[in-house]
């Protein structure tokens, strides 16, 4: 039987307290969500009430409400009740909870807290952690488990931050950072974040502070316009996901280590000097004191930005001769297809341009060791499966050129572009 989804329930409630009709509005302020937001729900309200045979009372100008007196409401409040009480959570909802829970811990936690939040034995807690000691230890991560102590998890910092990075795009989380950033998802008493049932639907407030997450935004938006900065969607939500955690993890007292050699080849580029103003206006915002081995990390985000180039005036010349590597790579690449294909692909200057363009910080990242998510690589693999063996087959000649390793997600990336 699906449940009640936690908002869904908080807006139900408030209809079967209210003796009249309330406004979108008035639900929005006492569960601190826009008006928008209450609005989307609604669907699902109407859904369920009629489904266990409620009248939602519609009257313009004055608000909604449930029909039948007090006898209904009363009804409906049980009902919720019932829901709370009955509410189970699936193996993937507990395990991301108890992961997310043992990542912002600085000490052992007890089973039996966990068993207390999620309503499950002390057997169920153990199979959920055998599940998670897996995944860390992918990770290089341990998972320590101390009779009488509790568990908690070893790992360096770096570590640890790729792990919560890969648990918020793998899991979709970003889509909840997107509502952060929409909607006023964040209350100011904190009312709904302390319950569990809030954490396990936004598991990004229980890392990644929604206010902290606004104030990154605001202070990314105005510095890459003053800095005349170009970055696509997706680039720009990754910048701030980065930021938001590494506020997040120095005010917690952890700080990431970068490699010195590293350091000093990204010091040499003039993204680093960009990076440290981003980093001075962080500093200055938040209080806080952002070290130099950040700076490299956020530098690299910057040197992983793909360059937009505007061919108003036509004139590529610049970026042919500056990345003249970058060209070579594309253009045997396109060959190698051409050939197995047997079309003619070197005639088509937008393919090569396109190609190069994408290559470039693509190589950047690899090189750096930044992870390349493509979401789409299943579908790419599934559907175009022809295609994507000839684009791994072309990868190599990226491997050779440059002496790396091209991630299958990359490859799918170049696949498309075919």
């Amino acid at each position: 039987m699906k449940t009640l989804e936690g908002r869904i329930r908080d807006i139900l409630f408030i209809l079967a307290e209210s003796d009249v009709p309330v406004t979108t509005n008035y639900i929005g302020e006492k569960l601190s969500l826009s008006s928008r937001t209450i609005i989307r729900k609604m669907d699902e309200i109407e859904e369920y009430l009629s489904k266990h045979n409620f009248q939602l009372i519609k009257k313009p100008g004055y608000g909604i409400e449930i029909g039948g007196g007090v006898k209904e409401k009363n009804r409906l409040k049980e009902l919720i009740e019932e829901e709370k009480v009955s509410r189970k959570y699936s193996p993937e909802e507990r395990q991301m909870f108890i992961l997310m829970e043992l990542l912002k811990s600085k000490e052992a936690i007890k089973i039996y807290r966990f068993c207390s939040e999620l309503n499950v034995t002390e057997g169920t807690i153990s199979l959920d952690l055998d599940v998670i000691e897996k995944i860390l230890r992918e990770q290089n991560i341990n998972l320590i488990r101390k009779p009488g102590l509790g568990v908690y998890i070893e790992g360096n910092e770096s570590q640890l931050r790729r792990l919560i990075l890969n648990l918020l795009y793998e899991n979709n989380l970003q889509n909840q950072i997107i509502d952060i950033l929409i909607y006023d998802l964040y209350s100011e008493d904190n009312t709904l974040q302390n319950t569990e049932e809030y954490k396990l639907n936004n598991m990004v407030l229980d890392i990644i502070d929604g206010d902290t997450l606004r104030k990154i935004e605001n202070i990314v938006s105005e510095f890459i316009f003053r800095e005349d900065i170009e970055f696509n969607d997706n680039q720009f939500l990754s910048l701030i996901i980065h930021l938001a955690l590494v506020v997040e993890r120095i005010k917690s007292g952890d700080e990431i280590k970068i490699d010195k050699y590293n350091l000093i080849n990204l010091k040499e580029n003039k993204e680093f000097d960009v990076a440290n103003k981003l980093g001075k206006e962080i500093e200055y915002h938040f209080k806080i004191n952002i070290p130099e081995d950040e700076i490299g990390y956020i530098t690299m985000h910057l040197l992983g930005t793909k360059k937009y180039f505007h061919d108003d005036d036509g004139n590529w010349d610049g970026f042919f001769i500056d990345n003249y590597r970058i060209i070579k790579t594309a253009k045997s690449m396109i060959k190698l297809i051409e050939e197995e294909i047997g079309m003619d692909l070197m005639e088509d200057e937008r393919l090569l341009i396109d190609l190069s363009i994408h290559l470039e910080p693509t190589i950047k990242r690899i090189i750096l060791g930044m992870e390349i998510r493509n979401p789409l690589l299943a579908e790419i693999k599934e559907n175009y499966d022809y295609i994507f063996k000839l684009s791994a087959k072309a990868a190599k000649i990226i491997e050779e050129e440059f002496h790396i390793d091209v991630p299958e997600a990359e490859i799918g990336y170049i696949a498309l572009h075919i």
